[in-house]
């Protein structure tokens, strides 16, 4: 019984972490508004909403979780925590 506990809390919580995930990348997308880099759909490219990712690009390298981008891709996309890669 505590178990099934555990896992329905964590499972909310990652389902909490994923939307706010998502709305950081909506708030303030890429730079100039233009499509997140390539490795950022390729880091998600075998993976399903919400798991976890992480990808290098030419910001730097990024942790974060998966999301289907705002501007309706079909692709899902490695959001990093924070919105953007570090510089």
């Amino acid at each position: 019984m505590n178990k099934k506990i555990i896992a329905s809390s964590l499972l909310t919580i990652l389902g909490a972490v994923a939307i706010s995930t998502a709305s950081a990348a909506e708030r303030q997308g890429p730079p100039g508004g233009g499509k997140p880099p390539t490795e950022a759909f390729e880091a998600c490219a075998d993976k399903s909403a919400g798991d976890s990712c992480s990808f290098s690009a030419s910001r730097g390298d990024a942790t974060g979780s998966c999301i289907k981008p705002p501007r309706g891709d079909e692709e899902l996309v490695c959001a990093p925590e924070g919105g953007r890669p570090p510089q």
